[in-house]
């Protein structure tokens, strides 16, 4: 309870007045946490010191997404059930594919610069976003552990910037569901049985459950997706282009280059390392 008045600062040396404001002198113990109430200036004193602090900015590194195709003239002469062109049909399988490996790189991608002999990869959700409870190395996932979550985000970035989903694989999305399934509001008409939860309401918001293949088992994203995006590089969204003919086959490939961008990383959390069983 005790408030002290900061006079001046030299490196970590602070010298101050004890016992500030009619507050009472007390003991406190050695690396004690403590906060900031506000600036109190001396009236006519020329300004402090700045408190600026030199920025640092996270980056990403783009990933090339790329896979060929190859279709034989016999096939191409085939007619098959269901299928006009083999190579239009080809081309939006691999489409589908790559998409699906775009998302997979968003949530668990690492950041890699590459080489000449190896490939160069973007971060995602893994690697961008830390912040949240220690790993809960085998425990079952809680309720509590999402509110904790949250709370911490809250006193971190407050509430302007608190994560608004909730993305989850299918276990933990019917652990999520359990929590708050008795507590579902209904009317004595209802005869369906069962529940099913997409937004749950906290102290600290309301989020959105996002179910998701491809978030790991054992992890539970708690994000804000106004400040989460993927991008291409210019001029390198997805697109098919026709290769040199070699030989009796029509070869081409589709190929995209982008990264991710995850903006306030404090503003998102993560629960790891629970029990998927």
């Amino acid at each position: 309870d005790e408030l002290m008045w900061v006079s001046s600062i030299a490196t970590d040396t602070l010298t101050v007045t004890r016992g500030y404001a009619g507050t009472t002198a007390a003991a406190h113990a050695t690396a004690l946490a403590i906060e900031i109430v506000g600036h109190a200036q001396i009236e006519g004193d020329p300004p402090p010191t700045p408190r600026t602090v030199l920025t640092t900015e996270p980056y990403n590194y783009t990933q090339i997404f790329e896979d060929g195709i190859h279709i034989t003239g016999t096939q191409l002469a085939t007619k098959q059930y269901g299928m006009d062109d083999e190579y239009d049909y080809q081309v939006a399988k691999i489409l589908k594919e790559q998409a699906i490996l775009l998302e997979r790189a968003l949530i668990d991608g690492m950041r890699a610069v590459g080489t000449a002999t190896t490939a160069r990869s973007m971060g995602g959700l893994r690697d961008y976003v830390t912040a949240g409870p220690s790993d809960l190395s085998g425990a079952a996932l809680t309720q509590a552990d999402l509110e904790a979550a949250l709370q911490g985000r809250f006193e971190v970035v407050g509430a302007s910037a608190m994560p608004k989903l909730i993305i989850a694989n299918a276990f933990a999305k019917r652990r999520i569901t359990g929590f708050y399934t008795p507590f579902v509001r209904s009317s004595r008409e209802d005869r369906t049985g069962g529940g099913y939860i997409d937004t749950v309401e906290t102290d600290f918001g309301v989020l959105k459950i996002m179910l998701n293949r491809w978030c790991p088992t054992n992890r539970v994203y708690l994000v804000n997706p106004d400040f989460i995006g993927v991008g291409a590089m210019r001029g390198r969204e997805f697109y098919e282009e026709r290769l040199a003919k070699t030989a009796d086959a029509i070869d081409g490939h589709v190929l995209g280059e982008y990264t991710a961008v995850v903006k306030n990383a404090t503003a998102h959390a993560v629960i790891k390392g629970f029990a998927t069983s």
